[in-house]
């Protein structure tokens, strides 16, 4: 709407933010994914209802993703620097056992001396 002095109304409103305010996070003891979806809430909270839904869903699903391939890429990382290190899932408990007879042969014999064998 313009003015008796020929300016824009509108085009003078600014929005003005206080850099002193908190944004009310509290980071004590929080892990850095609340954290991310408790400021993608607060930064959205202002939003038209529609558009609000819409970020938030998105945020929260960008943060999922994200999470998820950071937790992948220290795994990967992990085992690649590692050549010790074997996963849980791939644990297997194996016991060889062998008779009276066979422990004579050499391959039982050092099989037996290393540990490998019970009995």
């Amino acid at each position: 709407m313009a003015s008796a002095t020929g300016t824009n109304d509108n085009a003078n409103k600014r929005t003005r933010f206080d850099p002193s305010a908190s944004i009310g996070v509290s980071s004590e003891r929080q892990p850095p994914k609340a954290l991310a979806l408790s400021f993608i809430q607060q930064h959205t909270a202002s939003l038209q209802r529609d558009l609000k839904a819409t970020l938030d869903f998105l945020g929260k699903q960008h943060t999922e993703l994200l999470h998820n391939a950071y937790q992948l890429q220290r795994q990967i990382k992990r085992f690649t620097d590692n050549n010790d290190v074997i996963p849980n899932s791939a644990k297997v408990e194996f016991t060889l056992k062998a008779s009276k007879k066979a422990e004579f042969w050499l391959d039982i014999f050092l099989l037996h001396s290393k540990g490998c064998l019970k009995g």
